[in-house]
């Protein structure tokens, strides 16, 4: 059996039985917390204020370093705070949601089975 967290979170394959799955990354000008259906929201994801704060705060931050975001050079204390923050945060994110969360940054799709025909490399 394929372990979901190989698929996208939009491939059928990606969907953990009995369960909700979130993705955790950032994406320009986003919220950074992924569904099927596409972005969420905080209200939507019922979570508190404070981890919905963080969570857009760690996005910003990435954000401001990406390529289509500020391009500022990122520091080597910036992206140990990246680093370092986002599974922390998808951790809270599981907790306050009792969801499945994925953390799938800085990686993105890496990783995705690559028999898959939805969601594998050739797509």
């Amino acid at each position: 059996m394929n372990d979901f967290r190989r698929h996208a979170v939009w491939c059928p394959s990606g969907q953990p039985p009995n369960a909700r799955r979130l993705d955790v990354r950032f994406d320009y000008l986003a919220f950074p917390v992924w569904e099927a259906a596409g972005m969420s929201n905080p209200r939507r994801l019922g979570i508190s204020d404070a981890l919905a704060r963080d969570l857009w705060e760690w996005r910003v931050t990435g954000e401001k370093h990406s390529e289509y975001g500020g391009k500022t050079p990122i520091t080597p204390e910036v992206n140990a705070y990246l680093l370092r923050t986002g599974p922390v945060l998808a951790d809270r994110l599981a907790e306050e949601t009792g969801a499945e969360v994925v953390y799938s940054w800085p990686n993105g799709p890496d990783g995705r089975d690559p028999t898959c025909p939805t969601c594998g490399p050739s797509r």
